[in-house]
């Protein structure tokens, strides 16, 4: 019997946004600024932060820590 702290979501920053991210956003991501849905693309790069995205209809990133209890937290999402 294995431990439901064994799930990859606890062990990897990614797969903890994203199981996060299917969670909140079922049907896709929604910017939290502007409730824009059509528009959105995930950041790249180097030095971008882990789930980060871009509304391109206000410019504005964000990621899904926004508006949760989350979003102050300096603890990484996976702990």
């Amino acid at each position: 019997m294995s431990s439901a702290l064994s799930a990859p979501h606890f062990h990897n920053e990614e797969a903890a946004y994203t199981y996060v991210e299917a969670h909140i956003w079922p049907n896709g991501p929604v910017c939290p600024h502007c409730g824009g849905v059509e528009r959105i693309g995930k950041m790249g790069g180097k030095s971008t932060r882990v789930g980060a995205y871009k509304c391109y209809q206000c410019r504005k990133p964000f990621t899904v820590k926004i508006g949760t209890i989350f979003e102050s937290s300096h603890v990484a999402l996976h702990i």
